[in-house]
């Protein structure tokens, strides 16, 4: 039989210890959402937004420019190296670009890439589409992104 005190259920507020109890072992669903313009992670509430993690190396090889990450210098694109944005030859320089970008994941093979577009809007910008989809997920995905062209 236990004493109760008036400072708890013990002499002078002492309290055992209860036992904890079981927690749920969570397994993640997918790779944090990187958002390369603001260099963090995306999500609310504390809780980071979840992609896949072939759609998160897509999005890191096409966002980060080849050789800024010092610890990997052989990952990213190099689309901003283009010399001229000459509209006859863009489309397969684009497009031989974003495949060596892309290499290591279409050598897998764990993605397959549906199209490659490249337009040049305006003067010393380079817009590029690219459609892939993700073999694991069987997602099709959109990539959209307009490059400055010159530094």
């Amino acid at each position: 039989m236990s004493q109760t005190f008036p400072g708890g259920a013990g002499p002078a507020g002492w309290d055992p210890v209860a036992q904890p109890s079981e927690t749920e072992q969570q397994t993640p669903t997918g790779s944090p959402v990187y958002e390369p313009r603001g260099r963090d992670f995306a999500g609310e509430n504390g809780k980071w937004d979840q992609e896949h993690w072939i759609d998160q190396h897509v999005d890191l090889a096409l966002f980060v420019e080849q050789g800024s990450v010092k610890s990997a210098p052989e990952v990213g694109h190099t689309l901003r190296q283009i010399q001229r944005l000459n509209p006859v030859t863009i489309q397969a320089d684009v497009e031989d670009r974003i495949k060596q970008a892309l290499s290591r994941l279409l050598e897998t093979p764990v993605i397959e890439i549906l199209s490659i577009d490249a337009q040049v809007p305006v003067k010393g910008q380079l817009r590029v589409a690219v459609v892939y989809r993700n073999l694991r997920t069987n997602r099709t995905t959109n990539f959209a992104r307009t490059y400055n062209a010159y530094r």
